[in-house]
Order: structure tokens, then sequence, then C-alpha cells
């Protein structure tokens, strides 16, 4: 296979791979979690799952955290400040939490819409 051909079937394999949101009651359901499961943070690649984000939460955009393997949070990008800083509290404890051994992503918030990635806020 070419790289075109391996790309896609990657991608195909993460939108066939099955995780689930769920709501983040320590933020009020106001945000969801993704984590857990193997490929959790790589489905932020997922048009179909970010796009079950936006309907769950009934946002436009989306702020989506993956600090760490196995770990995505996200929560509407419109959301009250004192839940959008927890949020980030919550971010950058994981960030710097290796206590289960989950390898770094990225210490950054990446912005989604319509189920794609159109930015990123570096912390």
């Amino acid at each position: 296979m070419d790289a075109k051909q391996i790309t896609q079937e990657a991608f195909t394999n993460l939108e066939n791979y099955d995780t689930d949101f769920e709501f983040v009651k320590a933020l009020h359901n106001k945000a969801l979690a993704s984590s857990g499961n193997d490929f959790s943070s790589e489905r932020l690649l997922s048009q179909a799952h970010m796009l079950r984000a936006h309907t769950m939460l009934e946002a436009d955009e989306l702020l989506v955290s993956v600090p760490r393997r196995t770990c995505m949070m996200v929560i509407s990008k419109t959301a009250d400040e004192d839940t959008i800083n927890k949020f980030i509290y919550l971010h950058n404890h994981t960030w710097k939490d290796d206590s289960y051994g989950n390898a770094p992503i990225t210490n950054a918030l990446f912005v989604v819409k319509e189920g794609s990635i159109v930015g990123h806020i570096p912390l």
C-alpha cells in the first residue's frame, strides 16, 4: 500500500473503533469525557465522534482536551467562565499526572467546529 492508502485505512479503522461519551458530573454535566480506552484520545480525529459531542453539548464550537493517551474531555467553547476554568484545571492536572503511565499528548486545547479541528490554544 502507498502512504495515501495507509492513511485512509487508519482513518477508517479509527471511525470503526467504538468509544462513547459520558457527561462529567464534576462539571455539572456541561462537559463530556471519552476516556479509558486505547484510542479514546485519537478519536479527536473522528469527525463522526466529534459531531456526536456537538450534539450532546448542543454546541457549535468545542474545546477538546487530550492531555494523555486514553484521555479526552470536551466542553462547549461558550460554556460559562467558571466551568471552563475547572475544565482547564482538570486538563492541567491530567497533563501533569503520570500515575497511570499514559504517554503525554499535548498541553493545549483543540478547537473543533463541525466535527473537525480548526485550531488550538496552547496552555
